[in-house]
């Protein structure tokens, strides 16, 4: 669980991304940008996404959209915790600040993400990763492909 103020943090980063599209190069991976209507869909996920932090719903990812985006919104407000005011202005800030709980971020992204493989969608040298069947087969990660994304981890029994 996390407390308030965490979810402050969060939620500032996921509005932001959520309502800035043109900043779609700042969090999504390399291979969705020549894809306006898969840019398009991300951001629609960050925008639920920042409505779920907003009235504390799930924040546990069902698909890979998710993941992607929340791994993002979690970077986005570790690395902006510095300097809160600069990127939010003051009002937010003291909003923020006035928040109930730990402040503290580091942890979170092991906390509230199931595993990290969206991470090698980041790296250059990896490009093409999520078309390898073997690495697929030994490692097992979960709907690299971005036809994949919205495709649930889980799925009812």
């Amino acid at each position: 669980m996390i407390s308030a103020a965490q979810a402050g943090r969060l939620y500032l980063a996921a509005s932001w991304f959520a309502d800035t599209t043109n900043t779609a190069e700042d969090w999504l991976p390399q291979i969705v940008l020549p894809n306006p209507d898969l840019i398009a869909r991300m951001v629609g996920v960050m925008g639920d996404l920042a409505e779920r932090i907003a009235i504390a719903a799930r924040l546990d990812p069902q698909n890979m959209a998710e993941q992607i985006a929340l791994g993002a919104v979690i970077t986005e407000a570790e690395e902006t915790e510095a300097d809160l005011e600069d990127a939010s202005g003051p009002e937010l800030a003291a909003w923020v600040r006035s928040l109930p709980g730990s402040h503290k971020l580091h942890g979170l992204y092991d906390m509230l993400l199931p595993d990290v493989d969206h991470d090698w969608l980041y790296d250059p040298g990896l490009d093409g990763i999520e078309n390898e069947e073997a690495f697929v087969a030994v490692m097992g990660p979960a709907n690299l492909r971005p036809g994949q994304w919205f495709e649930p981890f889980y799925r009812p029994a």
